[in-house]
This record gives structure tokens, sequence and C-alpha cells, in this order.
């Protein structure tokens, strides 16, 4: 399942679940908190899940080939639920879709 699918699943998980909606796309805020209120929900684990696939994504950045792992300083997500990474090394911003895009016209 690609990352896109996966922040949609645990979108609509989320909004059944007891998260500020201001946090619901902040990755390691949910990492740290979801499990204060959200513990006992049936679909805890399956968010928990989403959000170690997440984590565990490794890219390559399109401009220096250096290898990125997702860290709180190097991704978030807009509005569109659609993750964001920047390289630490050239800085580099890019989205997935980007990244495939960029990817494959080299």
């Amino acid at each position: 399942m690609n990352k896109e699918a996966l922040l949609k699943e645990m979108r609509e998980i989320l909004d059944t679940m007891d998260v500020p909606e201001l946090r619901k796309t902040d990755i390691f805020w949910l990492v740290r908190n979801l499990a204060f209120r959200n513990r006992n929900h049936p679909k805890y684990d399956r968010v928990i899940e989403i959000l170690r696939q997440i984590l565990n994504t490794r890219e390559k950045c399109p401009r220096c080939g250096e290898t990125l792992k997702l860290t709180p300083m190097s991704m978030c997500i807009d509005t569109s639920m659609q993750a964001r990474n920047w390289c630490p090394k050239c800085f580099h911003v890019f989205t997935k879709d980007k990244l495939k895009q960029e990817v494959t016209n080299e």
C-alpha cells in the first residue's frame, strides 16, 4: 500500500478517535500521544502500524542522491494530507509524487 493510501486510511480512523483536529497531521505527536485517550479504540493498533510504516519509509533525494529517513525535522504533512520531505544535505523540498516524477524523468 502506498504512503498516500496509508495516510488516507489513518485520517479516516483518526476521525473516529479522540484526537485534536490540529494534531491529526502531526505524525510525531500522534506517536507520542495517541495512546493516552485512544488505547482502547478498536483500530488503535492499525493506526500505530500505519505510523510505523510511514516513519520507516526511506527515499533518495532526486537532487543529490542522499538516502533520506523521515525525522521530525524533515517531514510535515500539508492540509491535503500529502507528506512533504526535505533533504538535510541539499535542502531540496519534494512530495512523494514529485519524487516519483523526478526520479523517472532522470
